[in-house]
Order: C-alpha cells, then sequence, then structure tokens
C-alpha cells in the first residue's frame, strides 16, 4: 500500500481533514480506525483494537499491504534520502551504530530473549553492542539494537532503535 487515499479507497474509508476514518479492517470497531501519510509514509492506527499487528495480518490477507523481507535487513544500506528534513547527523549515527552492532548469537542479547521465552532464531534485524552510552543517566550499558524498516521493495533502512540492557533493572531498583 502505497498511500492512505488508495487504502481509503479500498476499505471504504471517509476523509476527515488530513485523516481517513472508518471500521477497523481488524476488530471491526465503527469508526475507530484511522490513516493517514506523514513525510510519504502511510500511518495506521486502530483506537479501539491498538493491535497493529492483528490489522497488519487483516491487511495484508486482504492482499492490500505487502511483506518485507527481513532476512535481508543485515545487508541494507543505512541513511540515504528517506527522511530528508531529518538532520543528516542522526542518520549517520544510527548508521555507525548499525555498523558498529555484531551477532546476537551468544550474546547477551540472546539470552534476555531466551529469558523470555524467545526460542525462535535471532534475526538478523537485532545487533548487539558490547557498550554504549546512555546519554541521560551518562553511563555505559549492553544494547541490542534494532533495525528500524519501512516496507517497500526492497525494504529501506530508517534508522535504529535501542535497548539498554541492564538500565531498567538499575534505574527502578532491584526486583
Amino acid at each position: 500500500m502505497k498511500d492512505a487515499a488508495t487504502l481509503a479507497q479500498s476499505l471504504d474509508l471517509r476523509k476527515t481533514g488530513s485523516v481517513y476514518v472508518g471500521d477497523c479492517p481488524s476488530c471491526g470497531y465503527n469508526g475507530s480506525f484511522t490513516a493517514r501519510d506523514l513525510d510519504s509514509i502511510l500511518l495506521i492506527y486502530c483506537h479501539s483494537c491498538r493491535d497493529q499487528k492483528a490489522i497488519l495480518d487483516t491487511l495484508r490477507e486482504q492482499g492490500l499491504w505487502g511483506v518485507a523481507s527481513f532476512d535481508r535487513i543485515a545487508e541494507l544500506p543505512a541513511g540515504g534520502a528517506l527522511y530528508p528534513s531529518r538532520r543528516k547527523d542522526n542518520t549517520a549515527y544510527a548508521t555507525q551504530l548499525w555498523a558498529m552492532g555484531k551477532a546476537c548469537a551468544g550474546s547477551p542479547v540472546e539470552t534476555y530473549l531466551r529469558r523470555r521465552g524467545i526460542t525462535l532464531s535471532v534475526p538478523p534485524s537485532l545487533r548487539y553492542l558490547k557498550q554504549h552510552r546512555h546519554a541521560p543517566s551518562a553511563t555505559f550499558w549492553p544494547v541490542m539494537v534494532g533495525a528500524v524498516v519501512v516496507e517497500g521493495e526492497p525494504p529501506a533502512f530508517a534508522g535504529i532503535h535501542r535497548t539498554y540492557k541492564g538500565y531498567q533493572r538499575v534505574a527502578r531498583g532491584a526486583v
């Protein structure tokens, strides 16, 4: 799906300002589903079920949403002109952190996932940094780095998400 107008036509959504509104394709709740474009990216949300995965699964089943190949994420080039309005140093920094990341096999990231009952092989969209600075606390922690990808053919690397392993335990206090 390329844009909100095309999705709106397929789902019989009505336009309200810059947003299209209608029944959720997943839960069916009346008037709870919204679709809009932001910087050439289609944003969708249901204010009732709030279940993004179920919505995307339903749209995929209906042939209205593409399927990204996450097996290729590890080889994706980072940066580019996907978000031309963003500061270039943010993109360069995300690219640098992604490049510094290592495969998660045998790392604390894999241990973290296993302890939470996730037994699937660690996807190439996750990487591990042994230590990285957590700016708000000015401390260093192990980090799980996740690729943020915009669906398309091919999928486009948009940035990263960092999860600091161990920081939350210290910040909240021992449980």
